[in-house]
């Protein structure tokens, strides 16, 4: 699972993202990963990505969740390094989001199996360092 910012909107009409409302909640465009809230991405007139133009399938469309500020907040603190680890941590969870679900070539979706597993084996035993895997696990129970 995506997980944005407590504080991204969406690029068309700049509205904060929200969980509360269907309408305002962020969703990915697989093909490109952009991200919209659900009430532009349907409002569009084809099925054309606003920032770069690449076609999509309007069904392959993720809707993403907004992360926990606290953990945002502890991950960035004063330590920019932890940041950066954070940072890459979203990055791949976004990958494993845009693979995950029918129609994806095997090859893709082993490419970013193999580079999450690989990437949380060169992390320290600190919980901290994967903490955005950590948020999106407790989010699925």
């Amino acid at each position: 699972m995506l997980v944005v910012h407590p504080s991204s909107c969406c690029d068309i009409c700049l509205d904060p993202y929200s969980t509360s409302d269907l309408a305002t909640s962020p969703h990915a465009i697989a093909e490109c990963g952009h991200i919209f809230c659900f009430r532009c991405l349907h409002s569009l007139n084809t099925n054309t990505c606003p920032l770069c133009r690449e076609v999509f399938d309007p069904d392959r469309v993720k809707k993403l969740h907004i992360g926990n500020p606290s953990d945002q907040e502890n991950a960035e603190g004063d330590n920019a390094e932890q940041g950066v680890v954070y940072d890459h941590a979203n990055l791949l969870l976004h990958r494993m989001s845009l693979v995950s679900g029918e129609g994806i070539p095997e090859v893709d979706v082993a490419e970013v199996v193999s580079e999450v597993q690989e990437w949380l084996q060169s992390q320290p035993d600190d919980s901290n360092s994967v903490s955005p895997f950590h948020s999106a696990g407790a989010s699925q129970m």
